[in-house]
């Protein structure tokens, strides 16, 4: 268990979280950070955060508004980002 006071998911300025959805989740709904997401399991709806990382296990449908978006999962829908990495094993479809 992590306490509080653990800095384990910020970056070095302390200013940036992560939220890790894991394989073996289904969500559906809408986040919205400053921080940072990383999804390996599976997820519809609506991502606002500073950084995604859809990993290889992950599979979104829906919409991303984002500085990062990193693939190596399935990925499709509407996506507003600043800089895009996809993968090789990465497939993305949409706008």
């Amino acid at each position: 268990m992590f306490l509080k006071s653990s800095k384990i998911f910020s970056d070095k300025s302390g200013t940036n979280s992560l939220s890790i959805i894991t394989e073996g989740i289904d969500f559906v709904g809408e986040i919205n950070t400053e921080g940072d997401i990383h999804l390996d399991g599976n997820m519809r709806g609506t991502i606002k955060a500073h950084e995604v990382v859809i990993g290889p296990n992950g599979n979104f449908d829906g919409e991303i508004v984002s500085e990062v978006l990193k693939i190596s999962g399935l990925i499709k829908g509407k996506f507003t980002i600043r800089n895009l990495f996809v993968n090789k094993d990465g497939l993305l479809q949409g706008k």
